[in-house]
């Protein structure tokens, strides 16, 4: 085969640019249940390579990372640009989880340098608007978001932020069901996540000021989830139907979970002129 991208169906529309890992990968960055890899990578539509972030995953969380950074797009949040990338087997010295597969596409993400965790409880709100560009709205929209893809894994090391870049989201392949739970649970969530669970906390003024922001994005989750090109994000078409059961369950309570969880029933006389007060 004289290039890699050959490999992929002639004709077929992907969601993402794709390329191919060049070379031997510049470190191992390999986590708990994956491997990860960063290295150089030439994009079919650039001239030139970029150093990327390379995520040798099952085909489950290939899908979930695909549709999950596909839907982040739309929903324009702050991530890093997203690829597929070919990586062949004798690029890496050990270590290859595909068995006998001599090439694999893999979730790859363009790599942001000097990325660091954003420290949520350590930070200021005004550290976190100014330097961060981490405001409350933006931070609802991610809570919002992370409720719609059933990521209840947001910590510090998946919410980064780099200067001159801001907030950035990255690591989502334990969205919808998680690695060690039923894949793609129908089953209510246990509670809010982590950050609907902090936003709740905000005085009553500052989470009455997000009514708008809640309304648009719920709209803007609702017409991403009909336009999600599933058939060619996911893995397999067992995969493709499971997630799209589940990201229409999920958009389909996702205004009332999130409406309770900050409580806005509780809210209706705050006046105009509160908002933005540090009303408790």
């Amino acid at each position: 085969m004289s290039s890699l991208f050959e490999a992929a169906k002639s004709g077929d529309a992907t969601p993402f640019a794709e390329g191919r890992l060049q070379f031997r990968p510049v470190d191992r960055m390999s986590n708990a249940t994956n491997l990860v890899v960063r290295g150089r990578v030439q994009i079919q539509v650039r001239t030139g390579s970029v150093i990327a972030v390379v995520k040798l995953l099952t085909d489950r969380g290939f899908s979930v990372e695909s549709a999950c950074a596909w839907l982040a797009r739309q929903l324009r949040l702050p991530t890093p640009e997203a690829f597929w990338v070919w990586v062949e087997k004798n690029r890496l010295t050990d270590g290859w989880p595909y068995g006998d597969t001599p090439f694999k596409r893999c979730f790859a993400t363009e790599y942001v340098a000097n990325a660091q965790p954003v420290q949520l409880d350590r930070l200021s709100d005004q550290v976190l608007a100014t330097h961060i560009k981490l405001d409350d709205a933006l931070l609802a929209r991610i809570a919002m978001y992370d409720a719609l893809i059933g990521n209840d894994d947001r910590h510090d090391d998946n919410l980064v932020w780099a200067p001159r870049v801001g907030a950035l989201l990255i690591d989502h392949e334990k969205a919808m069901g998680g690695e060690n739970m039923n894949l793609f649970s129908t089953t209510p969530r246990p509670g809010p996540n982590y950050l609907l669970r902090r936003l709740s906390e905000l005085p009553r003024a500052r989470r009455h000021a997000l009514r708008p922001t809640v309304n648009s994005f719920c709209a803007e989750c609702i017409s991403a989830v009909e336009r999600i090109p599933l058939e060619h994000v996911a893995s397999t078409a067992f995969l493709a139907e499971q997630m799209e059961r589940y990201l229409a369950l999920s958009v389909d309570r996702l205004h009332e979970e999130v409406s309770q969880a900050l409580g806005f029933s509780e809210l209706f006389n705050i006046r105009r002129n509160d908002v933005g007060t540090s009303l408790q």
